[in-house]
C-alpha cells in the first residue's frame, strides 16, 4: 500500500521528530497549536540529530479541524500527551468517517486503550516508542 499523506496531531518531541523522519517520503500534516512553533517549522522544517537522522518540512496547520479539509490522509498519528487524549477526541470525533486509521504513538498501551474506548472506533492502532526525544527550540 502506498500512502498518499499523513497525518501527525502533537508538536512535541516525538509528533516533531515523526514528520522530520516521514515527510521526505511522503506529505505529512502536522498539527500545530502555537503559532511561534508553526512560523519556525514553516521557514525552517524539523531536523533531527542523535542516533537518529532526519529533516523535513511537513505542511503545518493550527487545528485538528484543519484535518477534515484535506483528502485523502490515508494515517493519523497521535503524538500528544497522554494528558490531552480526551481533548484530541472530541476533535476527532467529527470527523471519524474521512479519517481512516489512527495511531498511538505514545509510551505505554494505556493510550491506545483510552482512543479505542474513548472514540468507539476499530480503527485505533497502538505501537510502542523505544526512542526518546527532546524538542529544541532552534528547530
Amino acid at each position: 500500500m502506498r500512502l498518499e499523506r499523513i497525518a501527525i496531531i502533537g508538536a512535541g518531541g516525538m509528533g516533531c521528530s515523526l514528520a522530520a523522519i516521514t515527510a521526505p517520503h511522503v506529505p505529512t500534516v502536522l498539527v500545530v497549536r502555537r503559532p511561534e512553533r508553526a512560523e519556525r517549522i514553516r521557514r525552517g522544517g524539523i531536523r533531527v540529530e542523535g542516533a537518529l537522522e532526519a529533516e523535513g518540512r511537513p505542511e503545518v496547520v493550527p487545528h485538528i479541524d484543519h484535518l477534515a479539509a484535506i483528502h485523502p490522509i490515508d494515517l493519523v498519528f497521535i503524538a500528544t500527551k497522554t494528558t490531552a487524549i480526551p481533548e484530541v477526541c472530541r476533535a476527532l470525533r467529527p470527523h471519524l468517517r474521512e479519517l481512516p486509521h489512527l495511531v498511538s504513538y505514545q509510551n505505554g498501551i494505556e493510550p491506545g486503550r483510552t482512543l479505542l474506548r474513548t472514540l468507539g472506533t476499530p480503527r485505533v492502532l497502538r505501537m510502542v516508542l523505544h526512542y526518546g526525544a527532546l524538542l529544541r527550540e532552534d528547530g
